[in-house]
């Protein structure tokens, strides 16, 4: 690759040096904001990002003007979606094995959007398509969008930190 995406890469390398996601105590005044996680049911689309998007603008200026910015992110996994996911996988895998040229259904939505061969068989469990899908929102999505959350504080509506929050 070259061009635009080695520029990315140059400037998201230098403010992930500079740690400007990141936020720890100081004497700043302290301001934290936040988005609705999306549900863990599927490949994000640009309304996602557009929305994403207003919530990082206002944290980059609230940095710019000297607050020390708390901005973490997260995944909604709870109920039905991430099982119904799984299930139709399931479903779908025997025919899809036997004809890979298949291009619809989910399996063909998971592979156009770059979900790779070998992930299909795991993901007929719940919590390998939550655990796939948050992955892939930080990795593919928010980062490389140059959000400047806290990487760090990344929760799951399933996991332990934040079912204990549910539970208190």
């Amino acid at each position: 690759m070259s061009g635009y995406a080695d520029i990315e890469r140059k400037w998201q390398q230098r403010g992930s040096e500079k740690r400007l996601n990141e936020a720890n105590r100081d004497d700043r005044p302290k301001y934290m904001l936040i988005f609705a996680y999306p549900g863990v049911t599927g490949y994000l689309h640009v309304g996602h990002m557009r929305g994403f998007s207003y919530v990082d603008a206002i944290g980059r200026y609230k940095r710019m003007t000297g607050y020390n910015v708390l901005f973490p992110v997260g995944a909604h996994a709870t109920g039905n979606g991430s099982i119904s996911l799984a299930n139709k996988i399931r479903k779908e895998l025997p025919e899809w094995k036997a004809d890979r040229t298949k291009d619809d259904g989910t399996i063909g939505y998971l592979l156009r959007n770059g979900c790779p061969e070998e992930k299909l068989e795991s993901l007929t469990d719940p919590m390998n398509v939550v655990n796939f899908f948050c992955d892939v929102y930080v990795n593919e999505y928010w980062k490389r969008f140059g959000f400047l959350a806290d990487w760090r504080r990344f929760t799951c509506t399933l996991y332990p930190d934040y079912a204990k929050f549910m539970q208190w």
